[in-house]
C-alpha cells in the first residue's frame, strides 16, 4: 500500500528537530528499511519487535480483541479521546481494579499492549509526539503485587525494549505503600532513560495536571473529560481486529 504521509507541518517540525527525520526523503528511508533492513535504531527496534511477538507466545497468542472481550468490559484501561497539552495522547490503566474473576493478568497485558498499538495504527504523529502513560495504583493491594509481580518485569521489557512508541512521561498517581515492593522487582529492568521519565505523582495530582493539563484529563482526576474514555477505547478496540490479524503477517524466523 503506498504511504502518504498524515502529519501537520507542526508535528513535521518536531519529527525533524527531535527525530532526525527529512519529509523529501521519508518514503525513500522506508524503502530502505525494507530492502536492506538498516541496522540503525528504528530498524533494530523494528526487528526486537517483531522478534518479541515471536517468542513471547503467553501474551501475543490469541492476541485479537476478540480474544479479551471479557476483561475489556471491566473498563480497565483506556486512551482519553484527546490529546493532552503537548499533542500527546494519554493511556490510563488500573491494576488495581483488575481481579482474577474479570481475566488472566496476561489478558489485561494484552489489553494495555493492544491499546497502545491501536493508538500507534491509527494515529501517526503519535509517532513523533509520543505517548503518555497513566499507572493509577488506587487499590493496589499485597495480593495484587503477588498476582502481577511475576509478568511485571516481562511488561516494562517489551515496552522499554520491543515496543515502537516514544514514552514522553510515566506517571504513578495514587501510590499505594507496596509501590517499593514493586519498584524493588522492576527498576533492576528499566533503563537510565525509562526511569528518568517516570514520576511518583502527589495525591493532589498537582503534578499531573502540570504535565498533561485539566483538559483532557477524566472528572474522576479533577479534569474536563467528561465522556467514559475506556468505554470509548474498548469499542475502538473491537471495530479493529484487522490491524492485529495484519499484523500476523510479518514477523521474524526462528535461528
Amino acid at each position: 500500500m503506498p504511504y502518504t504521509c498524515t502529519l501537520s507541518a507542526d508535528i513535521l517540525e518536531i519529527a525533524k528537530k527531535e527525530l532526525n527525520e527529512n519529509p523529501e526523503t521519508r518514503l525513500e528511508a522506508c524503502h530502505q528499511l525494507i530492502e536492506k533492513f538498516s541496522i540503525d535504531k528504528a530498524a533494530k527496534l523494528l526487528f526486537k519487535y517483531y522478534e518479541e511477538r515471536r517468542r513471547d507466545k503467553e501474551i501475543f497468542s490469541n492476541y485479537l480483541p476478540k480474544d479479551i472481550k471479557k476483561i475489556m468490559k471491566y473498563n480497565l484501561a483506556g486512551v482519553l479521546p484527546c490529546k493532552d497539552k503537548a499533542g500527546r495522547k494519554v493511556i490510563i490503566f488500573k491494576p488495581g481494579k483488575w481481579n482474577q474473576k474479570q481475566g488472566s493478568i496476561v489478558d489485561f497485558v494484552k489489553l494495555v499492549t493492544m491499546l497502545l498499538e491501536l493508538v500507534l495504527h491509527e494515529e501517526e504523529e503519535i509517532q513523533v509526539c509520543g505517548i503518555v502513560v497513566v499507572v493509577d495504583f488506587r487499590d493496589y493491594s499485597l495480593n495484587h503485587f503477588w498476582s502481577t509481580s511475576t509478568i511485571a518485569p516481562k511488561v516494562v521489557k517489551i515496552l522499554q525494549e520491543a515496543f515502537p512508541i516514544r514514552y514522553k512521561a510515566i506517571l504513578y498517581i495514587n501510590a499505594p505503600q507496596t509501590l517499593h515492593m514493586l519498584n524493588k522487582v522492576l527498576t533492576p529492568f528499566m533503563s537510565k532513560k525509562f526511569l528518568a521519565r517516570l514520576k511518583v505523582v502527589d495525591r493532589d495530582y498537582t503534578q499531573l495536571y502540570e504535565s498533561v493539563g485539566k483538559e483532557c484529563l477524566p472528572v474522576e482526576y479533577g479534569g474536563h473529560e467528561k465522556r467514559n474514555y475506556a468505554e470509548l477505547s474498548n469499542k475502538r478496540l473491537s471495530a479493529r481486529n484487522d490491524i492485529f490479524i495484519e499484523l500476523r503477517k510479518y514477523g521474524t524466523k526462528a535461528n
